[in-house]
């Protein structure tokens, strides 16, 4: 007895010290799993700049601006230097569109988040390297896309759109741009609210307007009405795009039901899909039964697997699905406000930092 109590401390020494060992093994493969998610997440963000600045270098050099085909905000200032001062030839468009550029590049940085004006800026200097590039080239003259007319002008006018509209939600999803109009929306919205990307269109159909005039009267041979043309149809292919992205990605459906189990289609719809849920007290008015219905909207990307958890648990269930136009409140997000509430509510985090120290 004597020497079971004087060896119990020595024990609970041994049990603490496994239980520390533990906890540190755990902590360092805890930092470790950090450390390899920062990589990953660094290497997507080089890797979707890399992406966006390419995507929007293809559609500007080899489809749009060598067919007089320009877009809104710093590049539709881009291709008018273009045309008066390159006689005609977008070699030097990239480089005018970094020019246009730079100055807003220096306002974001002072004026917003200093993140994202630098992977803007890497963006912007891609894309102007990019250009630079096709042009020297002489990628589009070797590949056919120019000089375009009739149908095939209209093809291009198109899918130089789409593929601009693309490299715009890749930058915004990593809290970046691809420069020109977007930065000066992000300046506005320091002092005043509205709707994001329906200021970005305003600004870009007037720099197109602009544009349109400087081809008619400051250019040889000017086509001011054909460019105007194909530019806002470019301008709206690319804002069409854009918006199918956000709503393709954050579009929801309300799923309502109703099955004997709802117990556990409810633990598993939370769990694997991490959706909230309401459940209603509902009468079969055929069965004469009383039922639960559980009523909850998920996205788009989820419904399969949510069809899949509920017929794996209950296959007698009844469900109905429908198209929800537009979901307010937590777990969803708003496609117009997301990004500007984002940007905003990070930029009140670092102010707050700031004021602390």
């Amino acid at each position: 007895m004597d020497n079971r109590i004087s060896n119990s401390p020595q024990n609970d020494n041994g049990d603490n010290n496994k239980r520390i060992e533990i906890k540190q093994k755990e902590q360092l493969s805890q930092q470790k799993l950090d450390i390899r998610h920062m990589k990953k997440k660094r290497f997507r963000t080089v890797f979707q700049i890399i992406l966006a600045a390419f995507t929007r270098a293809l559609a500007l050099e080899l489809l749009l601006i060598p067919n007089n085909i320009t877009l809104g905000g710093a590049v539709g200032i881009a291709s008018i230097l273009t045309w008066i001062f390159s006689h005609g030839s977008s070699l030097y468009t990239g480089a005018f569109l970094l020019a246009v550029n730079i100055p807003l590049i220096i306002l974001a940085y002072f004026k917003t988040e200093k993140g994202f004006a630098l992977k803007t800026a890497a963006c912007l200097v891609l894309m102007s390297i990019f250009m630079e590039a096709i042009s020297i080239s002489n990628l589009a003259q070797i590949i056919g896309t120019v000089p375009a007319s009739g149908e095939t002008k209209v093809l291009y006018t198109f899918l130089g759109g789409a593929l601009s509209g693309i490299s715009l939600p890749m930058m915004l999803s990593i809290q970046a741009s691809t420069g020109g109009s977007d930065i000066i929306t992000m300046l506005l919205q320091k002092r005043r609210s509205g709707n994001y990307l329906r200021v970005i269109l305003y600004i870009d159909v007037i720099t197109i307007v602009i544009a349109a005039a400087a081809s008619q009267w400051l250019t040889v041979n000017g086509d001011g009405m054909s460019v105007l043309i194909y530019s806002v149809s470019a301008q709206f292919v690319a804002q069409l795009v854009q918006n199918q992205i956000y709503k393709g990605y954050s579009s929801a459906y309300g799923f309502d039901i109703i099955t004997d189990k709802a117990q556990e289609v409810s633990i598993a719809l939370q769990n694997d899909l991490g959706r909230g849920l309401t459940g209603l007290r509902v009468t079969g008015m055929y069965s004469h039964t009383d039922k639960t219905m559980i009523m909850c909207v998920i996205y788009k990307r989820q419904l399969k697997k949510a069809r899949a958890l509920i017929k794996s648990i209950d296959p007698n269930a009844f469900a109905i699905v429908y198209n929800v136009k537009e979901v307010v409140g937590v777990g969803f997000r708003n496609t117009d406000e997301e990004i500007e509430t984002k940007v905003l509510h990070r930029r009140k985090a670092a102010k707050s930092d700031i004021d602390k120290k």
